[in-house]
C-alpha cells in the first residue's frame, strides 16, 4: 500500500498526463488515464479519509469520465458523474473552494437544461454554504443563472427574477453581465411583466456596445444570439445584425466542443434563426429551423426547451404533435411560466393531424 503523499503525488501525476491526452484529442487514453487515478489506494475504505491532494486528483479524474459521456452526447451520464466527483471531492476532508465551485456550476448547468429538480436541490443546498469569494464571482454567477431557471420551472419566479438580477451583480465580465439581464428580460417577457422585461433589454443592449465581441469566445458569446431572439419582433434587421455579428465571431474558430461541435449551443442557434426568420416573413424557413432545434432538444432531453421550439411550431402549422408535446410540458411544471404561455398560446382552431 503507498503511502497517502505518495498516493496523492502519484494521482496528481496521472491526472495531468490524462488531461494532456484528453485535450489533444486522444479521449480513449484520457479515459484510460483517468481511471488510473481511480485506481490508486489510498488505505482507506471507500476512500474516506484521503488527503486533500488525493481526493481533489480524484475529483478531476471523474470529471475527464464526465467529459467522454458529454463529447458523446449523453448528459444525463454527465451529470451523474459529476455529482460522483463532488462526493470524491468531499472525502478529502478539507474543502476545496474553487474545485466545488466549477462542479456546481457544471452541475447546476446539467440541472436547468435537463430540469432535475432533485439536482438542483442540491447545487442550491451547498451553494448557499460554500465561502464564495471574489475570486469565484464567475463560478457563483453561473450558479445563479442556472439555478434561477430550476426556480422558475418549479414556479418560483419570484426567486427566479432575484438569482438573474444577483447573477448580474456578481458576474466580473460583461458577458456574462449581458446574458444575466437578456435571460431576465426574458423571462419577465413570458411574465407579461413588459416595463421590467423593456427595463432590462435596454440596459443589455447599452452594456453590449461595451464589449469587445472580437475578444469573445464559446457561451460568452450567446448573448448574441439572446439578443437577436428579444429583438426580432420588433427590428428584423438588427436582429440580423445580432445574428451576422456572432457569425463572423465563429467562421474562423474550432468547430470542437468537447471534442465534438456541441448539439446544445446547435439548438439554441436555431432557435433564435427561426425567430429572425419567422420575423422577417419567411415562415417555411422558420419551420425548418425550428424543428431542427426541437428534434436537438428532444433528443437531448432538455425537454422544456424542446417545448419552446414546439410552441412555434404549433402556432405557425397547426401540427397535433407539437401541441400536445407543449402541453405535456406544461402539465408536468403546473405552476411554471411555461404553462402561463402555453395557457395563453392554446390553440382554439382545428389542429393537423
Amino acid at each position: 500500500m503507498l503511502d497517502d503523499r505518495i498516493a496523492a503525488l502519484e494521482a496528481e501525476f496521472e491526472y495531468y498526463c490524462a488531461m494532456l491526452r484528453w485535450v489533444q484529442g486522444d479521449f480513449g487514453a484520457g479515459e484510460t488515464g483517468a481511471r488510473r487515478v481511480l485506481d490508486i489506494e489510498n488505505g482507506a475504505p471507500s476512500h474516506e479519509g484521503s488527503t486533500p491532494a488525493l481526493a481533489a486528483s480524484r475529483a478531476r479524474a471523474v470529471m475527464i469520465l464526465g467529459y467522454e459521456v458529454a463529447r458523446e452526447g449523453r448528459f444525463r451520464a454527465y451529470v451523474d458523474l459529476l455529482l460522483h466527483a463532488l462526493a470524491e471531492l468531499d472525502c478529502g476532508g478539507e474543502p476545496d473552494p474553487y474545485l466545488e465551485a466549477v462542479l456546481l456550476r457544471d452541475i447546476a448547468f446539467g440541472a436547468r437544461e435537463l430540469d432535475l429538480p432533485t439536482v438542483a436541490a442540491v447545487v442550491r443546498e451547498r451553494a448557499e454554504i460554500l465561502a464564495w469569494t471574489p475570486e469565484l464571482d464567475e463560478q457563483h454567477a453561473h450558479v445563479l443563472r442556472s439555478l434561477a431557471w430550476c426556480a422558475a420551472l418549479a414556479g418560483d419566479h419570484l426567486g427566479a427574477l432575484r438569482n438573474l438580477r444577483l447573477s448580474a451583480e456578481i458576474a466580473p465580465g460583461a458577458t456574462w453581465r449581458l446574458l444575466a439581464l437578456l435571460e431576465r428580460s426574458y423571462l419577465a417577457r413570458e411574465l407579461d411583466q413588459q416595463i421590467l422585461a423593456e427595463e432590462e433589454l435596454r440596459l443589455a443592449q447599452d452594456l453590449s456596445k461595451t464589449i469587445e465581441w472580437e475578444r469573445t469566445k464559446g457561451e460568452e458569446t450567446f448573448g448574441l444570439l439572446h439578443l437577436a431572439l428579444l429583438t426580432a419582433e420588433r427590428d428584423p434587421a438588427a436582429a440580423q445584425g445580432w445574428l451576422a455579428r456572432y457569425d463572423s465571431l465563429h467562421q474562423n474558430t474550432s468547430p470542437l466542443l468537447l471534442g465534438r461541435p456541441d448539439p446544445r449551443a446547435r439548438a439554441l442557434e436555431l432557435y433564435a434563426r427561426g425567430s429572425v426568420a419567422e420575423a422577417e416573413g419567411l415562415a417555411s424557413h422558420a419551420v425548418a429551423l425550428y424543428t431542427d432545434a426541437f428534434e436537438l432538444w428532444d433528443r437531448l432531453g432538455c425537454s422544456w426547451r424542446a417545448a419552446l421550439a414546439a410552441s412555434r411550431l404549433a402556432r405557425s402549422t397547426g401540427a397535433a404533435s407539437f401541441v400536445e408535446y407543449e402541453e405535456r410540458a406544461a402539465e408536468r411544471r403546473p405552476e411554471s411560466w411555461l404553462a402561463l404561455q402555453y395557457a395563453r398560446s392554446r390553440p382554439t382552431f382545428p389542429l393537423v393531424p
